[in-house]
C-alpha cells in the first residue's frame, strides 16, 4: 500500500461522514495525479458535472455514458458485456435476492473497486449509518443508469 493509499484509508475511516466534500475533493485531485490509474474517469465525471445549461436527467445520462466510456478504455476486455449488479453489495450485507442492475461490465469493474477501497473484503459487515455512507459517496461518483 502506498502512502497515498494509506492517508486515503485513514481519511475515509474517520470522516464519516462529517467532511464528505474534502474527502470527494481528495479524490478528485488524487484521480487528476493518475492515482489508481482512474485519471480519465475523474476528468469525465468533472468535466461533466460543470455542465449547468442541461436538465438534471441529461447531466446523470451524460455522467453515465462518459463513465462507461472511459471504464471501456480501462476494461476493454469487459467492454460491451453486461453483468448484474447487486445495488447493495453483498458482502456488505446486501441480500443474495437483493435487487440487481445490469451494468457495462467495465462500467461494473470500476464501482466494484471503488467499494473494495472503501470498504475492503474481510472486513465484516459495515454498520448501517458506514452502510449508507459507503453506497452514497459510490452512487454519486459512478452513477446506476438512468432509471434505477
Amino acid at each position: 500500500m502506498t502512502s497515498e493509499e494509506k492517508d486515503y484509508a485513514y481519511m475515509k475511516d474517520d470522516l464519516l461522514p462529517f467532511n464528505q466534500f474534502m474527502l470527494d475533493a481528495y479524490m478528485v485531485v488524487e484521480g487528476a495525479r493518475g492515482l489508481w490509474g482512474l485519471t480519465s474517469l475523474f476528468k469525465s465525471s468533472v468535466a461533466v458535472a460543470v455542465v449547468k445549461s442541461a436538465p438534471a436527467t441529461t447531466k446523470v445520462a451524460t455522467t453515465y455514458s462518459g463513465l462507461v466510456k472511459s471504464a471501456q478504455k480501462l476494461y476493454p476486455s469487459k467492454a460491451g458485456k453486461i453483468e448484474l449488479h447487486h445495488i447493495t453489495p453483498k458482502y456488505l450485507g446486501g441480500p443474495k435476492n437483493g435487487p440487481l442492475v445490469p451494468l457495462d461490465a467495465a462500467y461494473h469493474q470500476i464501482i466494484t473497486n471503488e467499494f473494495r477501497l472503501l470498504w475492503p473484503y474481510g472486513k465484516g459487515v459495515p454498520s448501517s449509518t458506514q452502510l449508507q455512507y459507503i453506497m452514497k459517496h459510490v452512487y454519486s461518483k459512478y452513477p446506476l443508469p438512468p432509471g434505477y
